[in-house]
Parts: C-alpha cells; structure tokens; sequence
C-alpha cells in the first residue's frame, strides 16, 4: 500500500462500506515440501516464474494462470426459466459474480469469477464479505482446466485484508527443498505482490485522491504589506487524506534579510478540497531596493500526487513611488537631496512626488507636466487639448477667459489616459477671442 500511495484506513473504509473484503497472495506456484496431495510443480502460464521440487525427474510441470474465487451461493436445483438456478436453500459453489466482479481487475478472455495471475504469481483480488468463499487455480488453455482445487471455505470481515505469502503455508522449507537443508533460501515467498499494486493503481484511478499544485505561478508582493499568502489547492479527487512538503529557496532575496525562510506540511483530510495557505513573513527594510525574488518549491506528496504547478515564484517590491524611484536613481534614491519625496534633483520646479504622480522624468529638466499644444477647430465651434499623460492617470481640463480670474472652471468628463499622451476636444463659443487652458491630476 505504501509503494502504490495509497491510504490504507480510507481504503478498508471503502471496503467495509461496501461489505467487500480483500484476498492477496504473493506466489501461487510455492508449496510446503511435504505438500504433495495436488499438483505442486507449479509454472505461471505466461512468465518464467514457477516453483518445481528437484525430483522425482519425470514429475509434470502444471500451468497456471488464473485464480477463480467461487462464493456459497443459497440456490434451489431449478432454474424457473433463466440462466441461473433460482434463489434457494441449497449451498451451491458459484463464480464469484455481480458488483464485486467489476472492482477487480478485467481481463479479456477471462473465466467466470477469474482474475488473472500476475507474472510473480501473485493475486489481489475484491470478494464480498460475510459468504464463504473457495479458490481454483485453473490453466489458460483453450478448456482452462481447473490445476489445482482448494477443499476449504473461508469467510471473510467487511474490510478484512487478508494476505498470504502463498495458498499453502510453507513450515520450513519449499518444494524446491525437499530434504530441509536451506531453509534461508527456500522459504516463503517475500515478493511485493505485482497483482496487489496494479489492483490499488486500478482502484486509485477511479477512486482518485488528487493532485495538489499552487494555485497561481508567480506572486508579487509589496515588501510593506506584511506576510505574502500562497494559495495551494487540490485538484482532480478528494478520497482519502493527503499532504504536500514545501520549502523556501533564495533566489535574488535572501532569507533572514529580505524574508523568513519557510518550510512545512500542508494536510487535507479525507474529502477536503478547501486550499491551503502558505505564509512568508517579508522584511520591510527602510533601504530602497529593486524587485527581489525567491521560490517556494512543493515537494514529497503522500497519498496524492503533485499538480502541474510545483514551484512559485515570489517576487518582493518596493511601493510604487518608490519603485519609481529606484528605476530612476537606482541606489542614489536612498540619498538625500536625491530620492526624496521633496527633492527636485533635475531642478525643473517640480519634485519627486509630482514628477512620479505626472509620470514625467526626474532627471531631465525638459521633461515636465505641461500641456503639449491647444487647436482651435476650423470651424471655431471647438478647441483639442493634448498633454504628456500616464497610462491609467486620471486628469480633468480646465478654463478659464481671464487669467486674472481665480476661478477655474472644470470643462469636459474627467479623462482616464490609456497611453503617454491625451486629449479632449472641448465645445468653444465662436465669439471668443482667446480662451485658456491648463490640466490637474483629476481625483
């Protein structure tokens, strides 16, 4: 069960619910070497493997390929006029049959109630709970003679798993071993039984425990906004409980100075799909930086599998503004005189703070807010204004007939820029001889 990552409680809860018990060998070709009452030199029909005792030289070698699990049906001797007998209160032996038959593994060709060998001599197989049950190892020749007959019944527990190494106990040695010499060598089967993990990869496919992933690839964060929250989801199942490991690697951001290194556990209980967070504390030094990044990595996934989405990228940020700042004067933002919010480092008569709020550049003196050009219409009936804007920048127009009027009046919708440059074709009156204009920052 581990090897196939499957949960071993929620799979026998499976089993109990649905009053199903499981049977598992590891090798049906071994017996005791006293066992010699049925065929004992025993060979899987389609591999290598087979147990044969060393003499007598002429004794056969009997094929293998198929368990058939028979169930004590109650039936009566009559059919009343369909296939099977009907109900009754006569035991009779029956092929294992109905909804159960449909949990194991198919195979094509197979007999009734058979499930098929694996390549190691190895079987798994779903049979239902509380009615006795026989086996038959049967041949796969065209007639798929019955080899070897069982000559007990057994009941099983709603959830039971019952596993042996092989279907007859082996004391001391095997049949290769008739006369003891190497019990070490020749004692019951150990193998990882091949039928019991393509049975649970069978029965994980439609009863899937999920993947988990990050929810998103990349995250951003301002550095003064406190703790960076990773989503984490589980995706495509919910049976069983599962958890995901992750872990913080530095990239451009070291841990203990620009964040805390993080590691963990997330845990989803049975049929929990909710996400889960991870928090990384980030540091807010008073150092103005350029963008810095690390990962945080998913990794050993228990009972699920990972998603697509392993790894996320976390890049750490300054504020806008001071953002801003660092792509203009790089280190020499933390300079006074220089990065200040007051500072006019270009000497143009506008600071920092208005230069980054008109998106204009701090550090040429020709680059300033400032409206580009004003055109009255031909027909006089209208005037464009254009200014140097920022892509999403609100910015309303103003007027005004007399400059030494305080009262500037708002003139045109409040215009959202969506590239460098704006205008606004305002509605004049033809008589006017002269018209002013100027641009705010809108609300």
């Amino acid at each position: 069960f581990t090897t196939a990552n499957v949960h071993l409680p929620t799979f026998q809860n499976w089993l109990t619910e649905n009053n199903y018990a499981l049977s598992v060998s590891r090798n049906v070709t071994m017996r005791d070497r006293h066992d010699r009452q049925q065929p004992f030199n025993l060979k899987i029909a389609w591999s290598s493997t087979q147990t044969v005792a060393p003499s007598p030289a002429n004794t056969p070698i009997y094929n293998i390929g198929w368990v058939q699990f028979l169930q004590a049906d109650l039936r009566r001797g009559y059919t009343l006029g369909g296939a099977q007998p009907a109900a009754g209160r006569r035991v009779v032996a029956t092929p294992l049959h109905g909804p159960v038959l449909a949990e194991n593994v198919q195979t094509a060709g197979a007999p009734p109630g058979a499930t098929r060998l694996g390549d190691d001599g190895s079987f798994a197989v779903i049979i239902p709970a509380g009615k006795a049950v026989c086996t038959n190892l049967l041949d796969n020749d065209a007639a798929k003679t019955s080899q070897v007959k069982e000559r007990f019944w057994v009941t099983f527990q709603p959830g039971e798993i019952r596993t042996c190494a092989n279907c007859h106990g082996i004391n001391t040695t095997n049949q290769t071993d008739p006369l003891a010499t190497d019990p070490a060598n020749h004692g019951k089967p150990t193998n990882t039984p091949q039928a019991l993990l393509t049975l649970l990869a069978q029965w994980k496919g439609t009863h899937p425990s999920g993947a988990m992933q990050h929810a998103v690839a990349a995250v951003s964060v301002v550095k003064s906004a406190g703790p960076a929250m990773l989503s984490v989801t589980r995706i495509g199942g919910s049976t069983g409980p599962v958890s995901v490991d992750f872990a913080t690697a530095d990239g451009t951001a070291i841990a203990a100075t620009d964040y805390t290194a993080r590691t963990g556990t997330l845990n989803w209980a049975d049929g929990d799909t909710a996400p889960k967070t991870i928090s990384i504390p980030i540091a807010n030094p008073a150092t103005i930086a350029g963008p810095k990044t690390l990962s945080v990595t998913l990794s050993n996934p228990t009972y699920g599998a990972l998603g697509a989405t392993t790894v996320n990228a976390l890049t750490i940020t300054e504020t806008p503004y001071r953002a801003w700042g660092f792509t203009h004067f790089n280190t020499n933002a933390n300079v006074p005189g220089i990065g200040g919010v007051a500072d006019d480092p270009d000497g143009d008569g506008q600071d920092n703070q208005s230069e980054f709020a008109t998106g204009t550049v701090p550090s040429n003196a020709a680059s300033v807010f400032r409206i580009a050009n004003v055109t009255r219409a031909a027909d006089g009936l209208s005037a464009a204004v254009s200014w140097s804007s920022v892509a999403g920048g609100k910015y309303q127009v103003q007027t005004t007939q007399n400059l030494q009027a305080a009262n500037w009046q708002d003139v045109g919708a409040l215009v959202t820029a969506t590239a460098a440059s704006s205008s606004i074709s305002l509605p004049i009156s033809p008589l006017e001889s002269v018209r002013y204009f100027r641009v705010r920052l809108g609300p």
